[in-house]
């Protein structure tokens, strides 16, 4: 008789959840580091909305920039 139901897989990490990773991804991969901003559960509110407000102003001078 197994009993699965003892053993407890170890789950592993997610790659949002990893503030290194989020943050070498935001450096040189923007997007995918704006997403694990998003999906990560260990980034502070206050941190989640610093990177989006750095996003939106970045986003703003690009299209002034191609406006002008």
């Amino acid at each position: 008789m197994k009993f699965h139901y003892l053993i407890r897989m170890k789950q592993k990490e997610k790659w949002y959840n990893d503030l290194q990773v989020v943050g070498t991804m935001l450096f040189f991969w923007p997007p995918l580091g704006f997403y694990g901003v998003y999906k990560s559960e260990k980034i502070q509110p206050f941190y989640k909305r610093v990177a989006y407000g750095t996003l939106i102003v970045a986003l703003l001078l690009i299209a002034l920039k191609l406006l002008v």
